[in-house]
């Protein structure tokens, strides 16, 4: 299979959002979910879909039943992950997976932030930056927190496609770039 970047799974993404009607999404963002899940989880099912031994016909099969476990007689959601595997892109399921989750979350009002630190933040501090987040943006925001040594400290925020970035890595390297430029 392929390699997919960013920019085909925004465009499948958004096709398969575009194909759907509003009321099945959350539905079938949970069937991408155990979609995603079976295809990092699982070495042999990634082994038989990628092998050139496998006949196309014998992994549309597989495709077809697991499809069949994670939405019976949704045939709109078996087509799509058919499409993926005839298009090579089975492989990118996940990036696919959060491309289509941030269009469901701009649908529907949603904030989703991602707040990475290098140490991790006491539960009494992300508790206090959740109640500012939801008193400024609603109660739709959710913040999802990590743990990056990397940074070295301070914080990165993501949301959506823009990053702030007040980490001393982040600051490294600017300041990197301001000397090489």
């Amino acid at each position: 299979m392929s390699k997919i970047d960013g920019k085909t799974a925004k465009r499948y993404a958004r096709a398969f959002f575009e194909s759907l009607e509003p009321t099945k999404l959350e539905d079938t963002q949970s069937a991408l979910t155990e979609l995603v899940e079976a295809w990092q989880e699982s070495q042999s099912l990634r082994d038989a879909l990628l092998s050139p031994a496998v006949t196309q016909q014998e992994k549309l099969n597989v495709i077809s039943d697991i499809c069949e476990n994670l939405r019976p007689a949704d045939a709109h959601f078996k087509n799509f992950a058919s499409l993926l595997l005839e298009n090579h892109r089975l492989s990118g399921v996940a990036m696919i997976y959060d491309e289509f989750t941030a269009l469901v979350d701009e649908l529907r009002n949603r904030l989703a932030m991602e707040i990475s630190s290098a140490y991790p933040v006491p539960q009494e501090e992300q508790d206090a930056i959740q109640k500012e987040v939801q008193d400024k943006y609603g109660s739709l925001a959710s913040i999802e927190w990590a743990v990056t040594p990397e940074l070295i400290g301070g914080l990165r925020v993501k949301v959506g496609d823009r990053v702030l970035d007040s980490s001393i890595q982040g600051g490294l390297h600017r300041a990197k770039a301001h000397l090489l430029a």
